[in-house]
């Protein structure tokens, strides 16, 4: 269910992997708390990030401009 989904979230972010915090709430569909998640990875420059086009978790957030405002940061526009 969503709770137990937003609970494994707030876990992984809390072991800095804010990447896998955001795959979660992209998931659940927790738009605004999954980006604040991959803003994060990026700040930390987590290497995870090199898979934010590969997987079909972020597919759908693809138009979103603030999704796409960190993919140009990253060059990956």
């Amino acid at each position: 269910d969503q709770e137990t989904s937003r609970e494994w979230a707030r876990k992984l972010a809390a072991f800095h992997s804010k990447f896998g915090a955001a795959s979660f709430y992209a998931i659940i569909g927790e738009t605004d708390a999954m980006l604040e998640a991959l803003d994060a990875a990026y700040q930390q420059r987590d290497w995870a990030l090199i898979n934010i086009r590969s997987g079909p978790f972020f597919e759908p957030y693809g138009a979103d401009p603030r999704f796409q405002a960190l993919l140009a940061k990253m060059n990956l526009a």
